[in-house]
Formats: structure tokens, sequence, C-alpha cells
């Protein structure tokens, strides 16, 4: 049997690897707390980022004024680099001397298979 970790409802965060697993729960934390602030699930938060980045490859970003014309929940992807600026703080005070990475939300596997398999979001706050 599978153990799925649900404490954060399957959001994770990259490229956080060289810290401590005490820091990433907090960073993931604050940046939950900001999504459920605003509504929005990983899934949704992380879906906004790909249509940003299919749009742009595309090149439909060339043109439109906005990018809710690409497709794109502008909400929800706001919302998501809010949650990314909140883990970033947190690691910020806690980790000062890291030399921050990339970092971006991501979703965990068993989160997008059973969304996948459900249609049921189950990184959506209940």
């Amino acid at each position: 049997m599978v153990m799925v970790e649900c404490r954060f409802r399957g959001l994770e965060l990259w490229d956080t690897e060289d810290i401590s697993a005490d820091v990433r729960d907090q960073a993931r934390a604050a940046a939950l707390a900001v999504l459920d602030a605003e509504g929005v699930s990983p899934i949704e938060a992380r879906y906004a980022q790909f249509a940003l980045e299919a749009a742009d490859d595309r090149g439909a970003l060339d043109d439109a004024e906005t990018v809710a014309e690409c497709g794109v929940n502008e909400a929800h992807l706001q919302a998501g680099r809010r949650a990314i600026d909140a883990a970033a703080a947190v690691i910020d005070r806690l980790v000062p001397a890291r030399a921050m990475p990339y970092l971006a939300l991501g979703v965990a596997e068993w989160a997008i298979d059973q969304y996948q398999a459900t249609e049921v979001d189950p990184t959506k706050r209940a």
C-alpha cells in the first residue's frame, strides 16, 4: 500500500531540496495559506502557469492585450505568483544565506492522477 501525504493537499515547492524538511513545510504552509485566502487550489494555480507557458510557446501572447485572451485565468496565475512569493519570504527569513534558485509551485503526482481519474480537484480547500 502506498501512503499518500495529504497535509498540504498535494502542494509541492520545486527546487527546495537543499533546505530542511521543516523549512519546506513552513514555506508550503505559507504558499497554501495564500492560495486558500484567494480561493485557488494548487492545481488551478499550476494549470494557469502551464496555460501561460503554452500561450507563449505558440506565440499567442504576442498580439493579445490580456493573458485571458489566451485562455489563461489571470486570477489563478496571480494567486500562484503570490503564493510563490510567500514561500520565498519564509525561506529567505529562515535560511538567509541560501542562494535562492528558481522557485515554483508543483503538484504531487497522486493529486494529478486523482484529478485526472475523477475530475475532482483533491487540492481544493474543503
